[in-house]
């Protein structure tokens, strides 16, 4: 049975790997810009994936939930167990006190300490309260009546229930006691909880439990004797754990048929992700040098369907209608297609390389005036700092011998990083071309080997026509291919293999896989019978054919050794792509307060930080001097400014902020288009959330 247990700092992990009972062997990343390590091995019966993630936290690059998400999908565990140290409640200095250094809390229930609302001057939460594994709890509360671990003589005491979980590192106690008034069933607090939460749900896992040690009161004293009281409580912890994995029948009734919840019902998720079932929010504009592609943006808030691609007529930059031209385009092809939902949420996002095009920051501000005036849309040009860190979201960390390959109704891009730099490698080869070779040339539904070559020949002549003349010098050793390529493969019985922390194959056993499961079998008639009566479903999957000689061709053609297959359906993600940092802006006054809290929850879950206002316990911090000098501060630095002006009103205050934040060029969105009396806001160049936040909202 696979067990996968997490820690989050040295002296947590110390204490796992310092337990005599786990005989792990060290798995280090091969890629240089990965520092990820897992310990993998025994405990006693179980198998064991021991990890520390790379940092605390719900939010960030590397937050707990994308990295145990990682992590889950690399070993497929049956249960995930959060093991190391947390504050206690009770700190009280008498003798009678119930909870000391070193005892263990393990949870029945976690509660998301950051969200909430405050209604009549109190502070009402709402965060999720997700209930432990069922017979994880029931493992730990029999078994922790036998287990005994002291402490400078003193039993070791463990206590069951609600944990807080929140992303602050608590060490106030005025704060810590507001937090207790608004949970009083709580026995203690700590970071992790609530992302592991949310990876478990993502993964359809139901058996997670924390189980961590009091190190300190979360009062204003975790300084004193921090590292000892650290490894005091984080010793305690792995104490009970491995009283409890000692005992081979101790998780016996764990599900072990994990490989079923790991993807769901894979034939609704391949290609289009099940699109018809879905709603459509929105919708995407990404410029590119020489093309512009709509996309359609859907409410399960990861799927985008591209729709159009558009070629600019004069596609070199140093023309001088360039940018006129593509005004034009969006003008005649894009406005009229979204004009009939033209309510709906409308970002535009240009490629970092834009920022070069233009010979200064005024002409590029007047050409961001221009283009908002003529079309009414934003043209964000993102930098490539954002274009990094958006990668990294979803991909982990693209070094220069990595290509993230995409194949589009109209082109194959082609991502790499050259120089420091993102270059997209747009060619203008689709699988229409594939189908269109295989009926001039009458080649059957078996591919003999010479079909194969012929076809992967006719393609790498295509590649030299069309794609640019550099890329015949591009040279990659990992390609990430997306679109529900992950599902496809471990479905299709591909020889995957793991490698830091994900699934890939290398470049032979990929072609012999595509030969032998593809190529050279009747795959249409394998779909018919898999798939009697449904049509559009057939149609999908047989276009995973087309696409793989395609990318055969192109991994011969720029000399890939490895393919790393994703369920990624977009390389530049969907509602969230290219928001990190957001500062809210509006009214906090009376029910202003609640809307800015509700904005907060809402930008988080996106997976933004929120770099101010700042909440404390459900509440807006009180304002200063100091608070407004950080918020002015915040505004030069974040990627977005949202204004929270649910019920319309924008204050004296706001205006100037939005005034502030168009001036640094920084992207602006409003909760609701400001109305008649705030004319003199509506020029400057925003995007309107209205129907998204709703359905962000609803979700």
């Amino acid at each position: 049975m696979r067990i996968m247990i997490v820690t989050a700092n040295k002296n947590e992990t110390a204490a796992v790997l310092n337990c005599k009972s786990f005989k792990c062997s060290v798995k280090r990343s091969q890629d240089k810009n990965d520092p990820n390590y897992y310990n993998v091995g025994k405990w006693a019966t179980y198998d064991i994936l021991h990890f520390e993630l790379l940092s605390q936290g719900f939010n960030g690059a590397d937050s707990a939930p994308l990295s145990i998400v990682s992590a889950i999908n690399y070993f497929k565990p049956a249960a995930v167990i959060l093991v190391g140290i947390a504050f206690g409640r009770d700190n009280s200095d008498t003798e009678n006190r119930s909870q000391n250094i070193g005892d263990v809390l393990v949870s029945e229930k976690v509660s998301d300490y950051e969200s909430g609302k405050v209604a009549k001057g109190q502070f009402m939460p709402d965060g999720a309260i997700p209930e432990s594994g069922r017979q994880l709890i029931a493992a730990f509360k029999h078994y922790s009546r036998s287990w005994e671990h002291k402490i400078n003589g003193r039993k070791a005491n463990c206590e069951f229930g609600m944990l807080l979980s929140g992303d602050k590192v608590v060490d106030e106690k005025k704060f810590k006691e507001e937090l207790i008034k608004a949970y009083p069933r709580a026995i203690g607090g700590e970071m992790e909880g609530r992302g592991a939460y949310a990876a478990c749900r993502n993964r359809n896992i139901n058996e997670w439990i924390l189980i961590k040690g009091i190190c300190d009161w979360a009062d204003g004293t975790k300084g004193k004797n921090k590292d000892i009281n650290q490894k005091i409580a984080a010793e305690s912890a792995v104490s009970l754990l491995d009283h409890i994995l000692s005992d081979p029948l101790s998780l016996s009734k764990l599900d072990t048929s994990v490989s079923s919840h790991q993807d769901g019902d894979s034939s609704n998720n391949v290609n289009n992700h099940n699109i018809e079932t879905k709603q459509v929010v929105g919708f995407f504009v990404n410029f590119g040098i020489t093309s512009c592609r709509l996309f359609e943006v859907y409410n399960d808030k990861k799927t985008l369907k591209e729709i159009k691609v558009i070629t600019y007529d004069i596609s070199n930059p140093q023309n001088p209608k360039y940018l006129d031209n593509i005004i034009k385009h969006v003008i005649n092809e894009i406005l009229p297609t979204i004009k009939e939902r033209e309510q709906l949420f409308i970002k535009a996002f240009a490629d970092s390389v834009f920022l070069d095009i233009f010979p200064s920051e005024r002409k590029r501000n007047e050409f961001i005036m221009r283009f908002y005036t003529e079309t009414r849309l934003f043209f964000n040009i993102v930098s490539e700092k954002q274009t990094e860190e958006n990668l990294k979201k979803r991909f982990g960390n693209i070094g220069s011998s990595t290509a993230i390959v995409n194949i589009g109704s109209q082109y194959v891009d082609i991502l790499v990083k050259k120089n420091k730099k993102f270059k997209m490698y747009n060619v203008a080869i689709s699988l229409r071309d594939i189908t269109e070779y295989v009926e001039r040339h009458a080649i059957a539904e078996v591919w003999s080997i010479q079909n194969i070559s012929d076809i992967k020949d006719s393609i790498k002549k295509l590649l030299k026509e069309r794609a640019e003349k550099a890329l015949e010098s591009i040279k990659v050793k990992d390609a990430i291919i997306i679109k529900n390529e992950l599902t496809f493969m471990d479905e299709n019985g591909y020889r995957l293999v793991f490698n830091d922390g994900r699934k890939c194959i290398p470049f032979d056993d990929y072609k012999k896989d595509n030969h032998d499961l593809l190529f050279s079998v009747d795959y249409h008639k394998a779909l018919e019978e898999k798939f009697p009566s449904d049509k559009s479903k057939i149609s999908r999957y047989y276009g995973f054919k087309k696409g793989h000689i395609l990318l055969e061709a192109i991994f011969d053609y720029i000399g890939v050794e490895t393919i790393v297959p994703t369920d990624e359906l977009s390389i530049h993600g969907s509602i969230n792509a290219y928001i990190f940092n957001v500062v809210i802006s509006g009214s906090t006054n009376g029910n202003h307060a609640e809307y800015m809290i509700e904005a907060d929850k809402i930008m988080r879950e996106m997976g933004a930080t929120v770099l101010s206002p700042k909440i404390i316990g459900g509440r807006l911090s009180p304002k200063t001097r100091e608070t407004d000098i950080e918020h002015a501060c915040a505004i030069r630095e974040c990627d977005l400014l949202f204004v929270s002006n649910k019920d319309g009103y924008i204050g004296e205050q706001t205006s100037h902020e939005i005034y502030g934040a168009f001036l640094l060029n920084k992207p602006i969105a409003f909760w609701k288009e400001p109305d008649e009396q705030f004319d003199r806001l509506k020029f400057i160049p925003h995007e309107q959330w209205w129907n998204l936040m709703k359905t962000l909202e609803e979700n």
